[in-house]
């Protein structure tokens, strides 16, 4: 079979333009990349009904600060498997996981109006339909706003 050289050319400039292009996806959705030997915990706030959008609750996971939640944004916790404990700022709720590997679960922060001004945040675990209608429209958190980049990630999210 002979191939002529300027196929070859061709198919190399098409290899690297797609080895560039991953780069840049992989530069454009910094964090920790996702494998079946972790969890995933997708945390998100929707941002809905009257909710105060400057108010931005910090998010932990087994007592360490995570992640600022911003109305309208998502990024994921990626967990070795065992117990797991996700709560807000005033840890008036708290989502408590027995995390599988290869799982992904859903946690949404919400701020419950309180008398005056006192607002708190409750935290809950919904099933993945109800995630993925309300995750929709949300975009990824800001790289900024991530306090533990060793386990957060800020990449748009893959069905699983």
């Amino acid at each position: 079979m002979k191939v002529s050289g300027g196929i070859i050319v061709f198919l190399c400039g098409v290899a690297g333009s797609l080895v560039g292009t991953a780069v840049a996806l992989s530069q454009d959705h910094p964090g920790v990349v996702a494998n079946t030997d972790q969890a995933h915990v997708v945390v998100y706030r929707t941002g809905r009904h009257r909710d105060p959008k400057m108010i931005k609750p910090s998010v932990y996971c087994d007592d360490k600060e995570v992640a600022l939640m911003y109305a309208q944004r998502f990024f994921t916790i990626n967990l070795s498997p065992g117990q797991h404990r996700i709560s807000s700022s005033d840890e008036h709720t708290v989502v408590s996981l027995d995390a599988k590997a290869g799982v992904t679960y859903y946690v949404r922060v919400s701020v419950v109006r309180g008398f005056w001004i006192n607002n708190t945040f409750k935290v809950e675990q919904v099933d993945t339909n109800t995630a993925h209608g309300e995750l929709a429209t949300l975009k990824p958190a800001e790289p900024i706003h991530v306090k533990a980049p060793e386990i957060v990630s800020t990449g748009a999210i893959s069905k699983r």
